[in-house]
């Protein structure tokens, strides 16, 4: 499940005696927060950066700067706060690309890859937890929430069901069904199959495992099935 946490601002300054109008105001800084956080996964990684116009020089050499679009250490802390009892834990800064989680080289400088981690934190389904970047200059602090899913249910094809044929045709579509709770978004549904071949005289050549990516960013359907419980269908075809 995918949670994106997002604050952008964009300013123009527009005279009123004249037909031209700036495209970038004075600097100010502008904070943007990226977090995937998913109860299965045993770290958790925010993505912080600032994002602000200058009007002397050019985006693309700013974005290649990586002072730029990074805080420094010591200029903000960040907390991961679990509303229900307060609890909250504090997140370490690393270079994610020596965890394993690099960059893609682009637009932006990726070296270092700044993130901000919290290692054995058990995320709770259904709890509300709030991202907190507490800023050392006195600013007031910047905040974002979000809801964890609860573990959805798969109706078809049955995982009981091993015997089931999945049509690879675009003439046969295979029939996608599960329940998730109201928090659950959007979903990616990847088929995971493992597969052998054989000679004619039953000798085992190969085994191997087929990922089939069935559906990206498959929006929530708005079908309720009980209190805060929502049934999906997707057709997908090979």
């Amino acid at each position: 499940m995918k949670k994106l946490l997002y604050l952008l601002l964009l300013v123009a300054v527009w005279s009123a005696c004249s037909n031209d109008f700036d495209v970038a105001a004075p600097w100010k800084e502008v904070p943007v927060a990226y977090a995937i956080l998913a109860p299965r996964d045993t770290a958790h990684y925010v993505r912080i950066e600032k994002a602000f116009l200058d009007p002397n020089k050019s985006a693309f050499e700013i974005a290649q700067i990586a002072d730029s679009l990074y805080y420094p250490e010591s200029a903000i802390s960040v907390w991961l706060l679990r509303t229900s009892n307060n609890t909250r834990v504090q997140l370490q800064r690393v270079d994610g690309n020596l965890e394993g989680h690099v960059r893609d080289e682009g637009i932006f400088a990726d070296q270092p890859n700044w993130l901000y981690k919290v290692k054995g934190y058990p995320l709770v389904p259904g709890e509300k937890y709030r991202l907190v970047i507490q800023r050392s200059d006195g600013r007031a602090d910047i905040t974002a929430e979000t809801t964890i899913p609860k573990d959805f249910t798969i109706i078809s094809p049955s995982p009981a069901d091993l015997v089931r044929k999945i049509g690879f045709q675009s003439s046969v579509p295979t029939p996608v069904e599960w329940s998730s709770d109201e928090n659950g978004a959007y979903f990616n549904i990847t088929f995971i199959l493992p597969y052998r071949e054989e000679s004619p005289t039953g000798m085992v050549l190969l085994r191997d495992t087929l990922l089939w990516q069935a559906g990206n960013n498959v929006e929530r359907a708005s079908i309720q099935v009980g209190p805060g419980i929502y049934r999906n269908l997707l057709q997908a075809s090979g």
